[in-house]
């Protein structure tokens, strides 16, 4: 079957109620395209041509001005119909099909960093594996960000008026203007802002109230995942935005924490051999440019271990020790 025949079923299937779910993503993405206009023409001159006869007649008027309405702005019609059915049936595809256009989304791929401008002239580094979601147009009364996934570093414009607000993991961070880092991945058990310029005001939401905490330069607040617990610490922030000149730094991090990062990004399956290793700290530095079993070989042998492959999955092991 032609690319032109497969459009033609997506049409007919669409304005008939026989498209599946699959069916009407796909056919709402071609349509945005601009690459079902040939077939919807088309539907137009059968299916539409015939509706709108039936009308005019109905109301004796002038059939020849049938065509008065455009055909692309009829297919529009057709689909807000559409879609109101679809909705009606299964309400969930309506968030899907018709997008917010008062919000921006920016997302990256596994290895991908992204520089993006804000409406009032912030800068966002939105690190890999990451997602942001924004309003084409802040608010009068503060400016939103709320980041979903990732790591992203904020280079805020001041504005007293108007602070800004990010939004990650249930925790909200407020600033009125400076610079500071975001990890929030999910695969890691905590979400971590850290200072580099200025200061912000970073809070959690749990079932008990917790006092915003302050944080200046070169100062980190880790709120856990599970038990909502905040831990604050001083690091080199700049450890912590390495990232954004292509390296890898671990300051001080636990070995389990480390793994999950590399797994990520190499996707490839980590385990230990025993749990205890996961509480090992560790201090390291590579480049993003290096391998996996490069950066496994020098974490080894820092750390008195060893890894092997076993059925696809990288297995870290104590190295164990002879008996005399």
């Amino acid at each position: 079957m032609s690319e032109s025949e497969i459009n033609a079923e997506l049409v007919k299937k669409y304005f008939t109620d026989k498209s599946s779910a699959d069916e009407i993503k796909v056919f709402f993405y071609l349509f945005n395209e601009g690459k079902l206009d040939v077939e919807l023409r088309k539907y137009m001159d059968s299916e539409m041509k015939i509706g709108l006869m039936g009308i005019a007649a109905k109301e004796n008027k002038m059939v020849q001005k049938k065509y008065v309405m455009d055909w692309r702005i009829a297919a529009s019609v057709l689909l807000i119909l559409g879609a109101g059915l679809f909705s009606y049936l299964n309400p969930a595809l309506l968030l899907w099909q018709i997008p917010k256009a008062d919000f921006s989304y920016i997302s990256t791929g596994r290895s991908e960093i992204k520089k993006i401008k804000l409406p009032d002239g912030s800068i966002v580094w939105l690190n890999a594996s990451s997602k942001i979601k924004y309003p084409v147009h802040f608010k009068e009364e503060r400016r939103e960000l709320f980041l979903e996934e990732g790591e992203a570093y904020f280079e805020i414009e001041r504005d007293e008026k108007k602070p800004l607000a990010v939004f990650a993991a249930g925790t909200e961070t407020i600033v009125l203007g400076t610079k500071f880092n975001i990890r929030s991945y999910s695969f890691l058990p905590s979400v971590q802002v850290t200072v580099s310029q200025g200061s912000v005001s970073v809070s959690a939401k749990s079932t008990k109230e917790q006092h915003p905490v302050l944080l200046l330069p070169n100062q980190r607040a880790s709120f856990n995942r599970s038990n909502r617990l905040t831990f604050q610490d001083s690091i080199n922030s700049e450890n912590t935005i390495g990232w954004k000149q292509g390296r890898i730094i671990f300051d001080n991090e636990s070995l389990k924490d480390v793994m999950a990062e590399l797994e990520q990004k190499y996707n490839t399956p980590i385990e230990f051999e025993k749990s205890s290793l996961q509480k090992i700290r560790l201090t390291a530095e590579f480049d993003l440019k290096d391998s996996l079993p490069n950066i496994l070989k020098a974490l080894s042998l820092a750390n008195n271990l060893v890894y092997e492959l076993e059925n696809g999955k990288v297995v870290l092991k104590s190295v164990r020790k002879l008996n005399p």
